[in-house]
């Protein structure tokens, strides 16, 4: 049942809503998750393009949205390794997630040079300017 979708769209016998066990719903999100993060072809997309991209499906009625909600309450935007520039121009890595507070990870600093090595949490979701973990090599 986990391609079934919300609105009745999927396959193989059209179940919509809560006709699809809550297993199969929670089992396509993550599905899905898998595939943008790491697809079969082209360029995989990170994990917070990853959660927007699900995030419009959900609003086009493709997957339960209390199950979005429930994976989003357990999961970060950006996994430990994740490379970012933060609002104030910090490029820094991901150390550690935070489980009660998933947009809030405590991170390392990397640029500038002067603050390398300094451990700071990130205060929310907007304090994030760009995710260069997919892009081109920045310093270790």
């Amino acid at each position: 049942d986990h391609h079934e979708r919300w609105n009745g769209s999927g396959k193989p016998r059209g179940k919509a809503k809560e006709e699809v066990e809550l297993p199969a719903r929670l089992i396509a999100l993550l599905d899905r998750f898998a595939l943008l993060v790491s697809p079969w072809s082209g360029e995989p997309s990170s994990p917070h393009v990853a959660i927007a991209k699900l995030e419009a499906e959900v609003e086009a009625g493709v997957f339960d949205p209390l199950a979005y909600r429930a994976l989003l309450a357990h999961f970060s935007k950006w996994p430990v390794g994740s490379v970012l520039r933060l609002t104030t121009g910090e490029v820094v890595r991901v150390v550690s997630a935070d489980p009660r507070r998933p947009s809030r990870p405590k991170v390392k600093i990397l640029e500038p040079e002067e603050h390398r090595g300094r451990i700071m949490t990130i205060e929310g979701v907007g304090a994030v300017a760009e995710d260069l973990t997919l892009t081109s090599p920045v310093p270790a």
